[in-house]
C-alpha cells in the first residue's frame, strides 16, 4: 500500500521547559497497488491423477483442510487520523517524541471468506478488513540546525 498523508500540526510550548505538546489532524490517500483476488492455500492434501496441474481454485477448496480467500474491493481509499503527544528537545536541538495515534477509514480494504474442516464439522464464514487502528508512536529526530 502506498500512503500519502496531509496533516495540520499545532505545537504548544510549555514555559521554561524543553517539552512541547504536539497535536496533528490529517487525512491519508491510500493506494493499494495489488488489486487482484487471491486464494491462499497451504494444505492441498490430495491430488488425483486426473486433476489438472496446477489445480484451479475450486479443486483446492474442495480438497483442502482449510482455505482463505481475499477479495480486494478498492484500490483507492481515504483515511483520517489524529495524533496527540509530547516532544522533548535536547540540548543539541534533537528531539524525542511520543504520540498516541487514532486512524479511521470508512472504506473496507478487502473482504474475504474462509473454511476450516475439523473432526467435528466445518467452520466457515466471511470477514472484512479496514485500516482502523489505535497506536503509539515513539521516535527520535535528528536536526541539522544549530541551536541559537
Amino acid at each position: 500500500m502506498i500512503t500519502v498523508p496531509l496533516a495540520f500540526s499545532m505545537i504548544i510550548p510549555i514555559k521554561s521547559s524543553s517539552w512541547n505538546i504536539d497535536v496533528q489532524v490529517g487525512a491519508k490517500f491510500n493506494y493499494l497497488y495489488e488489486g487482484e483476488n487471491k486464494l491462499y492455500r497451504t494444505d492441498y492434501y490430495w491430488l488425483d491423477f486426473g486433476d489438472p496441474l496446477p489445480p484451479d481454485d475450486e479443486v483446492v477448496k474442495e480438497k483442502s483442510f482449510y482455505w482463505i480467500e481475499e477479495n480486494h474491493d478498492q484500490q483507492i481509499m481515504f483515511s483520517y487520523f489524529l495524533k496527540a503527544g509530547a516532544t522533548y528537545t535536547t540540548k543539541r536541538n534533537n528531539g524525542f517524541f511520543f504520540n498516541i495515534i487514532a486512524n479511521y477509514s470508512p472504506q473496507k480494504e478487502f473482504t474475504g471468506s474462509y473454511l476450516f474442516r475439523a473432526i467435528d464439522g466445518e467452520s466457515y464464514g466471511s470477514f472484512k478488513k479496514n485500516i482502523n487502528y489505535l497506536g503509539l508512536e515513539v521516535g527520535y529526530a535528528l536536526t541539522l540546525c544549530k541551536k541559537r
